[in-house]
């Protein structure tokens, strides 16, 4: 029992003594800098449209960024939004919320020591031009530097914009005209009065175009120009296809069918014959393609095609045109069909899709 108290006295002594210290414990502030997280406010955005009676009119509305989120890299020390504000947004003055472990300043980048400002959640700030935030800790021992950018679309993501490069007076009266991007210039071929002309400029250029010498391929349809592998190819207008090796120099293709070029992928050069799809992966052996409807819906004039290889690896073709005109005078919409392959997939239904 002697021994329980005793015990007992001891540990309300200590509770005590450690009580009594309390008052005399010292404060020690974080040594801690960083942001954790920013947040813009609204932001004023001016938009353009018609009226009623037709003429451009112009007003603004605000919306929360909230929607387009601002990432602090803590390894690089950046703070920016990936995904960028609508055009015309205004950000001359937005408010910001930011969360951090100690003391905000901040300045433009391109400013002295002796421009740093007090963030406050209040006060809106300039975020036209790049800016620094620094972060000092609760203890001022320390601080950090971020550098920040507020991006903003330069371009309306719905409007396409295109810049007229060059006119030149030497095709712009041809029959037709392909181009197609090769060996790191741009070729366009032309045909007037019976005569295949070409000209290529250099892919940052598009304003000064050289006339090239060209033979072998006088009888060519232009409009069915393609690149395949490391070689051009058209089809005649008898069926006949023709290649070059160096866009200048055509020679026949020994194929077994008439062929009417469409377009290339990969591993294959697609066109028509008899009414039909065709494939051939040499341009001397074609293998006739499966539909997945009947081919009289298949075009036959005002071809346009495109090839491309998706994010996800899925190759896909879209061919878009127009029936006989003459066949079918009630056409009031473009032929479309689609063919898509999977990696290492030889071969795919061309899907019609039905207006």
């Amino acid at each position: 029992m002697k021994k329980s108290i005793l015990s007992l006295s001891l540990a309300v002594l200590s509770v005590l003594l450690i009580c009594s210290c309390k008052d005399d414990d010292e404060v020690v502030l974080s040594t801690d800098c960083y942001i954790s997280s920013f947040t813009l406010g609204n932001v004023k955005r001016q938009i353009t449209t018609v009226n009623s009676a037709g003429r451009d009119t112009t007003y603004t509305i605000s919306y929360s960024a909230l929607y387009f989120p601002m990432t602090v890299n803590q390894l690089d020390g950046t703070i920016a939004n990936k995904d960028s504000l609508p055009v015309n947004s205004d950000v001359k003055a937005v408010l910001a919320t930011v969360e951090s472990s100690g003391t905000v300043v901040y300045k433009k980048v391109s400013e002295g020591e002796d421009a740093w400002k007090a963030y406050s959640t209040s006060d809106s700030i300039d975020f036209t031009s790049p800016l620094t935030f620094r972060v000092y800790s609760p203890d001022y021992s320390a601080s950090r530097d971020y550098t920040l950018q507020v991006n903003v679309h330069q371009q309306d993501g719905e409007v396409f914009s295109w810049e007229k490069v060059a006119e030149p007076a030497v095709w712009s009266a041809a029959e037709a005209v392909k181009t197609v991007v090769w060996k790191g210039r741009v070729w366009l071929y032309s045909k007037e009065n019976g005569s295949v002309r070409v000209f290529t400029t250099a892919l940052s250029d598009g304003k000064d175009w050289t006339e090239q010498p060209v033979s072998g391929c006088a009888t060519a349809d232009v409009v069915t120009l393609t690149e395949f592998g490391d070689a051009l190819y058209m089809s005649g207008v008898d069926g006949t296809l023709m290649r070059s090796e160096d866009g200048l120099n055509w020679t026949a293709c020994t194929a077994d069918r008439s062929v009417r070029l469409l377009v290339a992928d990969r591993t294959h050069l697609y066109a028509l014959s008899d009414g039909r799809v065709y494939r051939s992966a040499d341009g001397a052996l074609w293998l006739e393609e499966a539909l997945d409807e009947t081919p009289a819906f298949l075009p036959v004039q005002d071809f346009a095609t495109v090839s491309y290889t998706q994010e996800n690896g899925l190759e896909r073709t879209l061919w878009i045109g127009n029936r006989s005109m003459d066949d079918y005078p009630s056409d009031e919409a473009a032929m479309v069909w689609s063919h898509s392959l999977t990696a290492g997939q030889e071969t795919a239904v061309w899907a019609y899709f039905n207006a």
